[in-house]
């Protein structure tokens, strides 16, 4: 018998009301959906079947190594508006983009701003 969690992505990171680290069968997973983050927290359950406009999987180990750092070292806000901005410049293109954008934008981002408050 399956149980819930079975059914569901496991919501790991809340970056914004759009955009959410998750764990789905051992496997993390950025998904992206207008409010999805909306009042949601760590450990909350979300339906397979729920309306998700992008899912993102980062498959290098070093890439996702990365981004693990990012997500402790750079707040939450930047982390889902590059994700946001990300999603956007595929779906203008109309193609995935490579998997490192994750890595490199946020970084880029994140490190522009610290440069401009100091």
């Amino acid at each position: 018998m399956n149980n819930l969690q079975d059914n569901c992505y496991q919501v790991i990171k809340v970056f914004n009301n759009n955009v959410l680290l998750v764990h789905e069968n051992k496997e993390e997973k950025i998904l992206f959906s207008k409010g999805i983050g909306f009042g949601k927290h760590p450990g909350d359950n979300i339906p397979f079947d729920i309306k998700i406009d992008k899912i993102f999987t980062i498959q290098n180990e070093n890439n996702f190594n990365n981004f693990k750092f990012l997500m402790s070292n750079v707040d939450s806000d930047i982390i889902g508006l590059c994700e946001e901005v990300i999603s956007m410049i595929s779906d203008e293109l109309n193609e995935p983009l490579n998997e490192k954008i994750h890595v490199s934008l946020t970084d880029h981002i994140s490190y522009t701003i610290k440069r401009l408050i100091e």
